[in-house]
C-alpha cells in the first residue's frame, strides 16, 4: 500500500515500519510505512506532537525522502499546523528583537542628545566685569593689531577680565575695524561691551595730533586784516600742539609738562639715536644752528602723530622726531641733493621756503626760481618775504623795507646771501616733491598778487616790476 505526500501525490514507496515513536510496532499507524528517515525510532512522549525541527533536519540529510510524512491526514495536518505555528513564532521573535533593537537605538540617540545639551549648558562662560569700570587708564593699540592683540592689551591693563570675552564679543562685529592705532583713555574693570563702546568713541582717543604743513615750532601771530576785516589770531606752533596732545588728565589728576619744558628739550637734548633720534644727515647742521631754539625747525614733518600721554617731554619729542626721520629717509632727498649741487640739509631749507611761498600748483615754479637765483654768478639774494616773517614769528604775505633790511634778522634773505641757517617751517609732501623736481624755466622773480596765493612769475626785472604793481593794487605788497 502506498502513502500520500503533503502535496497529495502517491509516493509509490512502501516499507515496513520497525518502530513508530518507540512503540515498537508499525501497526500503531495502521499502515506499512518507509522509515528511510529513521525518525520514528524516537521515544513518544505521549503528546502526539512531531518535532518539526528534527523532521526538517532529517529531510535535508536524506533528500530522497523529502516528501514522506508519517501518519494519516489528521496527523499530517497537525504537523503542517505546527510548522506554520513555529514559523509564526520565529517571525514574532524576530519582530520583537527588531523592536527591541529600535528602542535601544532610540534610547541611545536620546541619551547622546541629552548629554550634548548637558555639556553645552555647562560650558564655562568667559569671565567678564559688569558695568562701565572704575579707575581711568591709558592703553595703546598698535597699527595692525587684531582682536587677540587688543584683548591681551586690555587684560594686561586691567580694563577687562578675560581676553576670551573680548574676542567672543568682537567676532563678527565689523564696527571694530574702525579702531585705529593710537592711545585710548579707558576705565579698568569694565564690561567687554562697555569697553568696545569706549574704543569706538572718538572722545576716548588721546595723544593724537595733526601737524599741518607750513607751521613752525613756535606760535605765529596772524595780524588783523584791514582789507577782509579778519581779526588777529594766533597759529599754535608744533611745540604748543605737542604739549597739549600729551596732556591727558587721569582720574582728575593732571601731571603734564609745560611748553617751556618741551622747548628746553628741543634746545638741549642729544640728537643721536640714544637721544631724539634725528635723521643722520641733519645732525651736524642742526648742531651748528645759530639759535638753538630754532635748531629743530623743519625736522618734524607734518602728519598725524600719536604721542604717548602721561610721559615726559623727551619721550614725546623723541616719538615725533624718530617718525619724521623715517619719513625723511623715504623721500630720496639725499640723491636729489647731489644731482642739484646742494647738501641734503639745504634741500630741506629750500623745501620749507617753497612751502611758505606758494600754493601747491605753483610750488615747482617757486623751487625753480630759488635754484635759478642760487645758480647765478654771483648768486642772487633770494629776497623771500617768508624768511623775514619767520624771524618775526608772524604770518603775513607782505613785508616792509625796514623789516627786510633789519641787520638783526638772521633769516632775512633780503639782507643775507644764500639760504637762511635753518628751515623756516615744516615742508609738506608737495613742497618736498617740488624741491626734488623743480619746474623747467628761467624765472628769476615772482610775487604774490592776491590773497588767494597766486603769484606772478617773470624772467626780467622789468617784468617783475609790472607784477609788483598788481600786488600793490591788491593790497598784498607794501614795499
Amino acid at each position: 500500500m502506498s502513502i500520500t505526500t503533503c502535496g497529495g501525490r502517491p509516493s509509490g514507496r512502501s516499507a515496513d515500519l520497525a518502530d513508530l515513536f518507540g512503540h515498537g510496532s508499525a501497526r500503531a499507524w495502521g499502515v506499512p510505512l518507509n522509515d528511510n528517515l529513521n525518525i520514528f525510532g524516537s521515544r513518544d512522549d505521549g503528546s502526539e506532537e512531531v518535532d518539526v525541527d528534527e523532521l526538517r533536519r532529517r529531510l535535508k540529510e536524506n533528500p530522497t525522502a523529502s516528501h514522506v510524512l508519517p501518519g494519516n491526514r489528521a496527523q499530517r495536518s497537525r504537523v503542517q499546523r505546527q510548522g506554520r505555528d513555529a514559523a509564526k513564532k520565529r517571525r514574532r521573535r524576530r519582530l520583537r528583537a527588531s523592536l527591541v533593537a529600535l528602542v535601544v537605538l532610540g534610547l541611545i540617540g536620546a541619551g547622546a542628545a541629552l548629554l550634548v545639551r548637558s555639556l553645552s549648558s555647562k560650558t564655562e562662560v568667559a569671565p567678564n566685569y559688569a558695568g562701565s569700570g572704575t579707575t581711568e587708564t591709558i592703553i595703546r593699540v598698535r597699527q595692525g593689531d587684531g582682536a587677540g592683540d587688543i584683548a591681551k592689551t586690555l587684560v594686561d591693563a586691567g580694563v577687562i577680565k578675560s581676553a576670551a570675552a573680548y574676542v567672543s564679543a568682537a567676532d563678527g562685529n565689523t564696527d571694530l575695524t574702525r579702531i585705529q592705532g593710537g592711545y585710548y583713555k579707558l576705565k579698568q574693570q569694565s564690561g567687554v561691551d562697555e569697553t568696545i563702546a569706549a574704543l569706538l568713541n572718538p572722545d576716548s582717543r588721546v595723544g593724537q595730533v595733526d601737524l599741518t604743513p607750513g607751521v613752525a615750532l613756535a606760535d605765529f601771530e596772524v595780524p588783523a586784516n584791514t582789507t577782509t576785516g579778519a581779526a588777529a589770531t594766533v597759529i599754535p606752533g608744533y611745540i604748543s600742539q605737542l604739549t597739549k596732545a600729551a596732556c591727558v588728565p587721569l582720574n582728575g589728576d593732571s601731571q603734564c609738562f609745560t611748553a617751556d619744558q618741551l622747548w628746553e628739550v628741543a634746545k638741549t637734548a642729544d640728537l643721536g639715536p640714544k637721544g631724539l633720534g634725528l635723521v643722520d644727515w641733519a645732525v651736524a647742521d642742526v648742531t651748528a644752528a645759530p639759535d638753538q631754539k630754532r635748531r629743530l625747525e623743519g625736522m618734524i614733518l607734518p602728519g598725524t602723530y600719536n604721542v604717548p600721554p602721561g610721559t615726559d617731554a623727551l619721550a614725546v619729542l623723541r616719538s615725533v622726531i624718530t617718525e619724521s626721520a623715517v619719513e625723511w629717509s623715504t623721500t630720496n632727498i639725499k640723491a636729489k641733493a647731489v644731482q642739484q649741487g646742494h647738501t641734503t640739509y639745504e634741500m630741506a631749507i629750500i623745501a620749507s621756503i617753497v612751502e611758505k611761498e606758494a600754493k601747491a600748483s605753483q610750488m615747482p615754479k617757486v623751487a625753480s626760481v630759488i635754484d635759478n637765483r642760487l645758480s647765478q654768478t654771483p648768486p642772487m639774494k633770494l629776497q623771500m618775504d617768508s624768511t623775514v616773517n619767520y624771524w618775526l614769528s608772524r604770518a603775513k604775505i607782505s613785508t616792509t623795507s625796514g623789516s627786510r633790511l633789519d641787520p638783526t634778522n638772521l633769516y632775512s634773505t633780503y639782507a643775507i646771501d644764500g639760504l637762511p641757517p635753518t628751515p623756516i617751517s615744516a615742508p609738506g609732501p608737495d613742497a618736498i616733491a617740488a624741491t626734488l623736481s623743480p619746474a623747467a624755466g628761467s624765472w628769476l622773480f615772482f610775487v604774490a598778487v592776491d590773497l588767494q596765493g597766486n603769484s606772478c612769475f617773470s624772467v626780467t626785472l622789468d617784468e617783475q616790476n609790472e607784477c609788483i604793481k598788481k600786488a600793490r593794487a591788491a593790497g598784498v605788497f607794501d614795499g
